[in-house]
């Protein structure tokens, strides 16, 4: 019975505890960012395994590690702005004040709650994420 509960506790935090780090990571960044970071797991894997376990590596893992941090660099820095139009917009998410976009109270901090974006034209560098959608 310990090994099922030792297997469960592993699952948890392997599977359960990545999936949601990864979920939160594609509301923040944006899908495309968030595999990246997700896709670059098994090179660290392959650092463990030089620096911990004395692995030989090989060039195309080298090869294929720059150019996942190349693509890495790329990506992320990555930014437009332009002016933009939100359409009204109705929904809950986790948000704060100074953003740009959520003038409805005065609370501080992160917070979530329903509310309602109104219809605003403005320009400001972004990346993509959950509630950022406007045509251009």
């Amino acid at each position: 019975m310990d090994k099922i509960l030792l297997a469960i506790i592993v699952g948890i935090f392997a599977y359960g505890f990545s999936i949601s780090l990864y979920i939160l990571a594609a509301q923040n960044l944006g899908a495309t960012r968030s595999q990246m970071i997700f896709a670059s797991a098994p090179f660290f894997g392959v650092i463990i395994a030089v620096f911990l376990l004395g692995e030989n590596i090989s060039t195309i893992q080298i090869v294929a590690a720059l150019v996942l941090i190349l693509s890495l660099i790329t990506l992320f820095r990555d930014q437009h702005d332009h002016f933009h139009t939100h359409v009204p917009l109705n929904h809950t998410h986790k948000h704060r004040h100074d953003d740009k976009h959520h003038n409805h109270s005065e609370e501080k901090g992160y917070h979530t709650h329903e509310h309602k974006h109104s219809p605003i034209t403005h320009k400001h560098p972004h990346w993509p994420d959950l509630h950022h959608r406007h045509s251009h």
